[in-house]
């Protein structure tokens, strides 16, 4: 891995509204090059890493995002925001940046208009025994992953999903389908089915015919297809979503399909009404998510430290907060959680 010393994205906060003498970067994310052998080319890759991930011990999910020199920013900003109000773990954001798009995200070769494509499978192969496992290497991940794209990015999603890649998670925003006269859809055969119906799958459709009627029909027609066809042969409903953003347009449903779907993809991480619960049954929520999903999921470290807090202050029940603070102390050993339930204890 060859780390780029530059920042890949930041604001120069000031610079606004005038000239000004200081200027402070917020950083968002690294770049990084990997030389592929699979691909034979050097590949860009952005990295953005949680707020918390030099302050624990915490190993993260991954989520890959295709098309990544230009959706890196906004993905980031949505991760860290649904991280934040718990309803996702957080999570290690991977931007890889396109040299040949419609090659690398299409899984067959086609004539219409000289396209082309076809590089769908030597470009999972890349991210599945390159990409990965140098991120791996050099980042604390989990095996949790999600694979994002749009448009042939959400083709690419979908075809990584029939493909039963190593992927748990997969968001397809309004997909290109109508590759190849559906190549992906004629793919999914009930023989294959029983390998992915533990994984979830998000597909979105943007536009709405009185504006659009053409294109939305040739877009729609084969995502509904895709979307019943799984149906059909035993895909439960909570894993698989088909959404519709009618008043948005192809390009701007990106930012709707990455904030429900990746919420989607890690439905159940949040336990409801998670203020009015004891720590055995926060425990018995995690434990059984973690089995289910076959990946360690804890509660969030903040979000225990308010509880408790809450709990103290407004619920008049100091021991169970301090069970909670015990818990979090040994989910999360850092600093600040040991300093917080050495207070704890000396003030019950």
């Amino acid at each position: 891995m060859k780390a780029k010393i530059t920042v890949v994205f930041f604001i120069l906060i000031g610079q606004l509204f005038g000239q000004v003498q200081d200027t402070t970067k917020l950083k968002i994310g690294t770049e990084y090059s990997i030389q592929s052998k699979v691909l034979n080319e050097d590949r860009i890759y952005y990295v953005s890493l949680p707020q918390s991930y030099y302050e624990s011990a915490t190993k993260y999910p991954v989520l890959i995002l295709s098309d990544g020199d230009y959706r890196f920013q906004y993905t980031t900003g949505i991760v860290e925001f649904l991280s934040k109000q718990n309803k996702i773990p957080e999570t290690i954001v991977v931007g890889i940046a396109n040299t040949n798009r419609t090659r690398d995200l299409t899984p067959t070769h086609i004539e219409f208009n000289n396209m082309g494509g076809g590089g769908a499978p030597n470009f999972l192969k890349f991210i599945e025994t390159e990409l990965l496992p140098e991120v791996d290497k050099n980042f604390r991940t989990n095996t949790y992953r999600v694979l994002t794209g749009h448009s042939l990015g959400g083709l690419f999603s979908g075809y990584a999903y029939v493909s039963n890649s190593s992927f748990s998670g997969f968001v397809a925003s309004d997909p290109s389908f109508w590759w190849d006269h559906q190549y992906v859809v004629n793919q999914i055969k009930k023989e294959n089915i029983a390998s992915l119906k533990n994984k979830r799958i998000y597909i979105s459709n943007a536009d709405n015919l009185k504006r659009n009627e053409g294109m939305v029909t040739f877009m729609r027609n084969p995502q509904e297809l895709f979307y019943s066809r799984l149906k059909r042969f035993g895909v439960p409903n909570s894993n698989i979503k088909l959404e519709y953003f009618k008043d948005e347009n192809h390009g701007t449903s990106a930012y709707m399909s990455w904030y429900h779907g990746i919420q989607f993809v890690f439905k159940g991480f949040l336990l409801e009404n998670i203020y009015n619960k004891t720590t055995e049954e926060i425990k018995e929520h995690y434990n059984n998510l973690s089995k289910r999903v076959g990946v360690q999921f804890l509660p969030p470290d903040k979000l225990i430290r308010d509880i408790a807090g809450y709990k103290s202050q407004y619920g008049n029940d100091k021991k169970e907060a301090v069970k909670l603070l015990q818990m979090n102390s040994t989910n999360y050993p850092t600093a600040i959680n040991k300093k917080v339930l050495k207070d704890a204890l000396n003030n019950n």
